[in-house]
């Protein structure tokens, strides 16, 4: 009887720890396969699929639980698989972060953050689309949805004319999707077809005016048009709806530099640099960002602070050819005559062809009266850029006779 009893109890302890492990199992499973790779909205009162695979997996992985319970309902979930690690990724629309986990294997004790960073555009726009679509009806959700799909698909494929009639499919079947009239005014940007663009970008500000980058590239397409008034208005509008754009303070500064408001410029810059991430990634836009405050304070006769900001961009960006030649006219403007043919000679040892650098490089012989050092970059310049090597040319003689 006893061995009987022993040999119930290991059936149902073993039975009770299949249910325990299947039930894992079937709840890591379910509704899995509609959820590796794709982008999910996360709505509790319309229990989206998003939703439901929120749930699932924090009751399944302890670290998630612990920290959805923490941070809240994210806006946005995203799965994959690397090999058979499980990755999720978490998005809060409002901080524009998205946290990034991964499950070693199925363990449910296994996940673990890797990693955070902003949410990209593409990532911010797909929340958009999606997020719209929850308000449609279940058909023409779907509809629209494939039609925009196609369109992007056209417009990935650099064919804007047929990007363009899908998205005007789109919006003939639903007339106030936001996103369809954002990517149609992209679409006639990557055109040049500017005034289209601009009423297209209105139109989706109509329906949507909380979007920042809609409202930047109304900017782009003012700027593109030498509308820099109404530029730098669409540029403040996008920076108010997202304060840590960094490229809405450049190009804000860049509008700000053609209008003339060189102080204005020199602020935007500024604010650009005081915001944008120092990492690895972003060096190359601080490298953009301080070769335009050097040219900013060039305008404004500034000449030592150019030059300050002119150095700091080439030696973040070693290959950044023309932050050399401009830093090169910066020490010509200061009549430091040596520290420009250094920085010319370089420009050449790299750019061997380098039109500009052999232009001003003979200017400053000329200046100095070393004839036969300016005539030999005039000779180089000839096949070059016969422009230039005119304007050399005359140069030498002025200074020679």
């Amino acid at each position: 009887m006893n061995r009987m009893k022993n040999i119930l109890e290991k059936l149902l302890l073993g039975f009770l720890l299949l249910s325990l492990f299947g039930c894992g199992a079937t709840m890591h499973g379910w509704t899995q396969s509609d959820a590796i790779g794709r982008h999910m909205i996360v709505n509790k009162d319309s229990n989206s699929l998003g939703y439901r695979r929120v749930q699932y997996n924090s009751s399944y992985y302890n670290p998630l639980n612990n920290f959805i319970n923490d941070k809240g309902l994210p806006d946005l979930i995203y799965e994959d698989y690397e090999g058979n690690d499980h990755i999720i990724y978490i998005y809060y629309i409002e901080s524009n972060t998205v946290y990034e986990f991964k499950a070693d294997g199925k363990w449910p004790d296994s996940l673990y953050q890797r990693k955070n960073r902003p949410i990209s555009d593409y990532e911010l726009q797909t929340y958009k689309i999606l997020s719209d679509s929850e308000k449609l009806p279940e058909g023409a959700s779907k509809e629209v949805l494939e039609v925009n799909k196609v369109g992007l698909s056209h417009f990935d494929a650099k064919n804007y004319e047929a990007a363009i009639k899908t998205f005007k499919q789109a919006i003939e079947i639903r007339p106030d999707f936001m996103p369809a009239y954002y990517n149609l005014g992209l679409s006639y940007s990557n055109l040049e077809k500017y005034e289209e663009a601009i009423n297209t970008y209105n139109r989706a500000i109509a329906i949507d005016s909380s979007y920042y980058k809609t409202y930047f590239l109304l900017g782009d397409a003012y700027y593109s048009l030498g509308n820099f008034e109404e530029a730098i208005k669409s540029y403040n509008k996008a920076i108010t709806r997202n304060p840590d754009d960094v490229m809405s303070y450049c190009s804000l500064g860049l509008a700000y530099q053609k209008a003339g408001n060189y102080i204005a410029a020199i602020e935007s810059f500024e604010h650009a640099l005081k915001i944008n991430s120092t990492s690895d990634e972003k060096r190359l836009l601080n490298a953009q960002i301080y070769y335009q405050l050097g040219i900013t304070n060039s305008y404004l006769g500034n000449y030592q602070i150019a030059v300050d900001f002119l150095e700091k961009a080439t030696r973040i960006n070693p290959d950044f050819i023309q932050a050399f030649i401009d830093l090169g006219i910066g020490y010509m403007f200061l009549e430091l005559r040596e520290d420009a043919i250094r920085i010319f000679k370089h420009v050449i040892d790299i750019q061997p062809n380098n039109a500009s650098a052999h232009y001003y490089l003979g200017s400053i012989y000329a200046s100095l009266q070393n004839k036969n050092a300016a005539i030999d970059e005039y000779n180089k310049l000839k096949n070059l850029d016969a422009e230039l090597a005119n304007k050399l040319r005359n140069l030498i003689y002025s200074n020679l006779l």
